[in-house]
């Protein structure tokens, strides 16, 4: 496995596959901490699809460095890096899954991405459909990009458009790997969860499932929940009514680089 070192922050240094994506999935991860999410010491956090952790670093530097962490990633590579990172850096005790969460307890295929492991799914269908919203943001970019990437606006369209695709196709390489899938209410029972004061839900199309291995008689015990939702079959509109009626009150939002890519935030508090 290679190791890439980054600084990130002051306090922060991590291991990972690809230091571009780190970079940008630091600035992602941000947004988990704005909607008027509350995080304070001595809290119980679910980090339901981890990557490599930057999300669980953050959170416990916001909780004053304490705080109770359970931290779940299903595909093998990704988690050997999230297993460095909190071990290396979080100054408290975790529990850390090698697993994902989903409606019910199953073995699946997830089609893992090397060389941009935060799209790593177990829903490939629309793979076509984001290839082509990649090609299109590239594209569009290209006038403000840095030297010598902006050149390329100089030469034929052809040219171009078939220079786009072939990076973008070497980027999305993929593999299939096999994971496990269990309910969120069976950790919650094998571990006797008492409280959840944030639930954190990133898993590239799989939220749904996550919030539905969810029993009835947990969700009082979730205090908060923020969750990256895709826009499929009016998907957020569902996730907000699914929400709202546990008890939930609802902010939507939708950070500038996923406008194109049908991707929002959904911030929920009690």
């Amino acid at each position: 496995m290679k190791q890439n070192l980054i600084k990130l922050n002051p306090k922060m240094s991590v291991v990972c596959p690809n230091k571009d994506e780190a970079i940008t999935l630091y600035q992602q991860v941000q947004s988990y901490f704005d909607g008027g999410l509350v995080y304070q010491p001595e809290n119980v956090i679910f980090d339901v699809g981890a990557n490599i952790g930057l999300f669980s670093l953050l959170a416990s530097q916001q909780c004053q460095g304490n705080c109770q962490l359970y931290v779940f990633e299903p595909i093998p590579e990704i988690y050997n890096y999230l297993e460095t990172n909190l071990k290396t850096l979080l100054p408290h005790p975790f529990f850390l899954f090698p697993f994902g969460l989903g409606e019910i307890e199953q073995e699946l295929e997830f089609t893992y991405f090397p060389k941009a492991t935060a799209l790593s799914t177990r829903y490939i269908e629309e793979l076509e459909v984001e290839r082509q919203h990649y090609y299109s943001l590239a594209k569009e970019s290209l006038k403000e990009a840095p030297f010598p990437w902006n050149l390329l606006t100089y030469l034929p369209s052809y040219f171009t458009t078939y220079l786009l695709k072939q990076l973008i196709n070497k980027r999305l390489e993929s593999e299939v790997v096999v994971s496990s899938i269990k309910p969120l209410s069976k950790v919650i029972d094998d571990y006797q969860v008492e409280r959840i004061d944030l639930l954190k839900i990133d898993v590239e199309k799989s939220e749904l499932d996550v919030l539905q291995g969810i029993d009835l008689k947990h969700w009082n015990l979730i205090r908060q929940v923020v969750v990256e939702v895709h826009d499929l079959d009016n998907r957020v509109e569902f996730i907000k009514n699914f929400l709202i009626q546990k008890g939930f009150r609802i902010t939507i939002r939708q950070e500038p680089y996923f406008e194109k890519l049908g991707v929002f935030t959904v911030y929920a508090q009690k």
